[in-house]
């Protein structure tokens, strides 16, 4: 279903990331969903640093924020119905958000060791994708 949903719409999906702090993850997410945005396109962005750096780029104090990553992870870990409408806000600049929060620490080891060890990042990746 999702693979069909890419198809159809022309959906394309993009990861920054790196182990290393301080390279420019956050500033080129934001840059680039930005720049898409005022291209026209759609553009969803899902923050999965704890620090919330992107978030908060994005004007909002994650420690304010109950729905967050860390809430969408939390139902996906026990089998719930992920409320996607209530993660995503809203941006002045036209882009969509999923912000995260200190929380998200507690998930590693969930998709590491626990709950559904070896699964979670990349079927939850699949969920995400059915939100675009």
């Amino acid at each position: 279903m999702v693979k069909e949903f890419f198809i159809m719409f022309k959906c394309t999906s993009y990861a920054v990331a790196n182990q290393k702090g301080g390279v420019g993850k956050t500033t080129t997410t934001e840059n680039v969903a930005i720049g898409l945005a005022r291209n026209g396109k759609e553009v969803l962005i899902a923050d999965f640093d704890p620090q919330g750096d992107l978030t908060a780029c994005l004007g909002r104090k994650e420690c304010a924020l109950k729905n967050t990553v860390s809430m969408m992870l939390d139902d996906y870990i026990n089998d719930k119905d992920i409320r996607y409408t209530s993660l995503i806000l809203k941006h002045e600049e036209d882009v969509d958000a999923i912000p995260a929060n200190i929380e998200l620490l507690i998930f590693r080891n969930a998709f590491c060791i626990g709950h559904k060890p070896g699964t979670g990042f990349k079927q939850l990746s699949g969920t995400i994708k059915e939100l675009i």
